[in-house]
């Protein structure tokens, strides 16, 4: 029976229904614009000492719901276009080949860095705070919160994963930006605020990044490559 719940809460009729998308693009949403708030003393301070480009480096997280919370709303837009009722099947948006042009490649980049993001920074977040709190630093109500919605962020893209229609350029591109953004955060220290304790370890934070990137660019190339097998699978 729990097994049976579990396999309804992770299928295509639940996480491609109409709701269900407009209630993770509030959610995401209203993430996204706490996220860009909470990092609102870091911009300033980034604007005051560098560049103003730089400014798009800074806030990763929020950045980073940002990218799929478009990616849901592109969901939604094709679900409700595609379907009368509220279900949209797997191979809707699954399998249904977009046309390859300016929109579908810019479409591919996001949902690309949106997965790659969204797993990086959710697990990102959890293991500062941990590592904060391993060497004494105490957890409020706020870092509760954010241990709960970071992990949230990895667990949810991982679950629309399979229906992303990226492509192994769109992956390059977007390992470029993640990539870019690590060498940019630790080589102009704007990366994002530490619990105190870890401030005597940022060489190691850095590599651990730099290791959270690679592993998630592995894993974007893992799901793409599932995906082509369960289509392969489809077609025959």
């Amino acid at each position: 029976m729990a097994m049976q719940s579990i396999k309804f809460f992770v299928s295509p009729a639940f996480l491609l229904h109409k709701t269900i998308l407009l209630v993770l693009i509030i959610s995401n949403g209203l993430g996204t614009i706490y996220g860009y708030e909470w990092y609102s003393g870091q911009l300033a301070a980034t604007a005051r000492d560098h560049a103003n480009i730089l400014l798009i480096f800074v806030p990763d997280s929020p950045t980073a719901s940002l990218f799929f919370t478009i990616v849901l709303i592109s969901f939604w837009l094709r679900v409700r276009k595609g379907n009368g009722d509220n279900v949209s099947p797997l191979h809707k948006l699954y399998h249904k080949q977009r046309k390859q042009g300016v929109g579908f490649h810019l479409r591919s980049w996001i949902e690309a860095l949106a997965l790659i993001t969204m797993i990086k920074y959710g697990t990102w977040a959890v293991l500062m705070i941990i590592g904060g709190a391993m060497q004494g630093n105490d957890l409020n109500w706020q870092d509760y919160m954010l241990l709960t919605s970071h992990s949230a962020m990895a667990v949810e893209v991982m679950l629309y994963a399979r229906f992303m229609q990226y492509r192994t350029i769109h992956i390059v591109l977007a390992a470029i930006w993640t990539l870019s953004n690590d060498i940019l955060d630790y080589s102009l220290s704007i990366f994002p605020y530490l619990p105190r304790p870890l401030n005597d370890d940022v060489f190691v934070v850095q590599w651990i990044t730099i290791g959270l990137s690679l592993l998630c660019i592995g894993l974007a190339f893992m799901f793409m490559l599932q995906r082509r097998e369960i289509g392969s699978k489809k077609a025959v």
